[in-house]
């Protein structure tokens, strides 16, 4: 999957995009290097838990939850406010 986004404005706006800070986003890009999202797969309550302790300001190394890898804590605490989120709705 890909997402693509531009932002196009006229030039009195410069002002206001450079005042957005939108360049300090980890994902920006203004060239052609990609931003690879990596998503780790949690279980809805692995979510919930790791949501509970987010945003972690101090250091995301304190955040501990048994059974899932740092490394995986770490990646999705770069994405999290963007995360999909869904339910499930069973009618019948």
């Amino acid at each position: 999957m890909m997402t693509l986004g531009w932002i196009f404005y006229n030039e009195i706006d410069k002002e206001k995009i450079i005042k957005s800070k939108i360049k300090d986003f980890d994902f920006v890009r203004e060239k052609d290097d990609p931003y690879k999202i990596k998503a780790p797969m949690f279980t809805h309550k692995e979510l919930r838990e790791i949501n509970s302790k987010l945003p972690k300001i101090n250091d995301i190394n304190d955040i501990k939850i048994p059974g899932i890898i740092d490394s995986d804590i770490e990646a999705y605490s770069r994405i999290y406010r963007y995360y999909p989120s869904f339910m499930e709705i069973v009618l019948g």
